[in-house]
């Protein structure tokens, strides 16, 4: 939903607040909201007022551990989601949460431990093998992750699972990180994510035609970013296309700071 429309709830909730004092759920839901609509500060403002009337609750935990990853303090995430599962170790939502931040704090071993609790609690979720090949692909086994998102495409296959069956491919080095997304814009053309990913994951991989044929459907579609005008610049130049100082040009005033892209229009 945009934010206009979670806006249009807050009287609501409020309005639940004010008449249910004696029940935390409104307070989770108000908490929920903040964060869905990007306010991270406040949804921390409304577990800490909660906390005072509901200490211990697992839910205010785990929110306010949530709300402190979206904050990127994943230190102080890891503490609340901590103790939310040392609350209620059979919440497999709150598993998960934790799992997700271990890895943000790069404990990857705690990681899989959670993972894998999570996996129990939930067999046939889609996250359980989606968060272990997170795990391994945090690690760069590549190999490991790919077998897990292979899994998780069996079940379903999104956009999620599509981003990271291609990063295992690239980590695996296994010169097929493109396929995914390029059956993925079979279906959706208009992903222009997508694509940009693509066309980088092309030019690694050395299929250096595929790559600028798709840095320049970007560039006609004007969905191609400073980093990217710069790479068909480069690979422009290297040809000895004559469309190199113009496109360097571009991405050069678009990110006229960038070191790299200043290089490019140096050279």
């Amino acid at each position: 939903q945009d934010v206009g429309s979670l806006e249009s709830l807050r009287p609501y909730v409020e309005e639940a607040m004010a008449s249910a004092s004696d029940s935390v759920v409104p307070h989770i839901i108000m908490a929920r909201l903040e964060l869905a609509i990007g306010r991270p500060d406040e949804a921390i403002s409304v577990v800490d007022a909660a906390s005072t009337t509901f200490d211990g609750n697992p839910d205010l935990d785990r929110l306010r551990g949530l709300a402190l990853i979206a904050k990127g303090d994943f230190q102080a995430a890891l503490r609340s989601l901590m103790t939310a599962a040392a609350a209620a170790p059979n919440n497999a939502g709150i598993q998960f949460d934790l799992a997700q931040a271990q890895l943000a704090n790069e404990y990857y071993d705690a990681a899989r431990g959670t993972a894998t609790v999570f996996c129990e609690l939930m067999p046939d979720d889609v996250r359980c093998p989606i968060l272990l090949g997170d795990v391994e692909l945090a690690q760069g086994n590549g190999a490991a992750a790919l077998r897990h998102f292979e899994v998780a495409a069996e079940s379903v296959m999104n956009r999620t699972i599509v981003i990271r069956l291609a990063r295992a491919h690239s980590v695996a080095g296994t010169g097929q990180a493109d396929r995914p997304l390029v059956n993925w814009l079979r279906e959706h053309p208009d992903d222009n994510d997508v694509r940009i990913m693509l066309a980088r994951i092309l030019e690694s991989e050395g299929k250096l035609p595929e790559a600028i044929s798709e840095y320049e459907a970007l560039l006609a579609a004007g969905e191609l970013d400073a980093v990217g005008m710069n790479n068909l610049a480069w690979q422009y130049s290297l040809q000895g296309d004559g469309r190199a100082v113009e496109v360097a040009e571009q991405a050069h005033a678009l990110a006229p700071s960038n070191a790299s892209i200043t290089d490019t229009l140096g050279w």
